[in-house]
């Protein structure tokens, strides 16, 4: 059962952080792409390493994914019931998929927080 919370916090972790970084219609200021995932150093880390590592495991498995433009192995990552501003997994595979088709190069850079 604390796995499938793990994979589901994981799913919703990895859903959020991509809308994020999701696509806007004016400019973003420019930033440098860091190209990553990294936890903040004012962050207060309430989990043991083996969790830690396992969310920076799949952050890092989702930027790959997007990077190759790969749909089904990003896909896996989100789970089944997810839920989030009105995306379900099947809306966001339709967003990802659009994404895919419209834009070439993709960057992310993900800062966990306390807040």
């Amino acid at each position: 059962m604390r796995g499938q919370r793990a994979q589901a916090t994981i799913g919703i972790l990895v859903g959020i952080a991509f809308e994020l970084q999701g696509c806007h219609g004016e400019p973003l200021p420019s930033a440098p792409d860091l190209s990553g995932t990294y936890i903040s150093q004012s962050a207060t880390v309430q989990a043991d390493k083996s969790t830690v590592d396992k969310i920076l495991s799949t952050f890092k498995q989702a930027e790959e994914a997007v990077q190759h433009r790969d749909l089904d192995a990003l896909m896996v990552l989100y789970s089944d019931d997810y839920k989030h501003r009105g995306f379900t997994k099947n809306t966001l595979r339709t967003e990802w998929k659009q994404l895919f088709q419209e834009y070439h190069d993709f960057s992310s850079t993900h800062v966990l927080t306390n807040r």
